[in-house]
């Protein structure tokens, strides 16, 4: 159906649903063509942002009021908002979910397929993508950071899994530009993760390092190339006023003549 064309993939109900319904996670389903994980991705704004919309059904329901409006959104790499409206029956969930679809992405649900381009400062939908994982994703380290000896480092779990996310989608959508440079929080930190360089940035020191994704045992072996920091700005000495100069000069002559 034209519904489905907007679709996100298989129906694998979003973690955020268990934070906010145990007993709904457990029993119900995802209602066929409504299922959308949106991204709005500006580098150049830092911004990197999800929007996933679920329209759900709960089987031991009686009545036709029996469906659940799920959302949950957020910055790349946090864990976000989650919202569960509900129960309610399938027309008032297909009338929620195109609102909350039109809003995100100035589209109508069904009329936008999946990779399909955004208008600027609005939401796309994203390839369904599988991440890997058995993949590990590393950090290289020798500027003695943490008292760190040279090597690479392993991801903490969680920021190993979104990386590895957002590199899955790179791979769906076909490594285009529009998903290689993703800006991902980390706790305190956001980084700018390029997936064509493999570098990974502070956005608030800038201070670069490379960064790889391993299958089984990784090398040792420093990057082939490594980052490029960001030059540091160089410091010059004020020149002096131009009025300030020639008084000098007069002095200077001043004393001369009286020698």
């Amino acid at each position: 159906s034209m519904l489905e064309r907007s679709g996100s993939g298989p129906l694998m109900l979003d973690r955020g649903v268990a934070e906010e319904d145990a007993g709904l996670a457990g029993r119900g389903t995802i209602v066929k063509g409504f299922n959308a994980r949106l991204a709005l991705i500006d580098p150049s704004s830092r911004t990197d942002k999800y929007h996933i919309i679920q329209g759900l059904q709960d089987p031991e329901e009686d009545g036709d009021k029996k469906f659940y409006c799920f959302q949950r959104w957020g910055q790349t790499g946090a864990r976000g908002q989650n919202k569960v409206e509900g129960p309610m029956d399938k027309a008032k969930l297909e009338s929620l979910f195109s609102k909350v679809f039109l809003d995100k992405t100035g589209k109508e649900w069904g009329s936008m397929a999946p990779g399909d381009r955004a208008t600027p400062g609005k939401y796309w939908v994203q390839q369904w993508c599988k991440p890997n994982e058995k993949a590990k994703w590393e950090y290289w380290v020798d500027d003695g950071v943490d008292g760190k000896r040279p090597g690479w480092y392993p991801y903490v779990a969680d920021a190993g899994e979104e990386v590895e996310a957002i590199y899955a989608q790179h791979v769906a959508n076909a490594r285009e530009g529009r998903t290689a440079t993703r800006i991902v929080q980390s706790g305190y930190f956001a980084y700018e993760v390029n997936l064509t360089d493999m570098t990974q940035a502070n956005t608030r020191t800038r201070k670069t390092r490379n960064i790889r994704r391993v299958l089984g045992q990784g090398s040792s072996a420093p990057p082939e190339m490594k980052a490029a920091q960001p030059k540091k700005a160089m410091k010059f000495r004020a020149a002096k006023p131009r009025k300030a100069i020639m008084k000098v000069m007069k002095t200077a002559m001043k004393k001369k003549l009286a020698m």
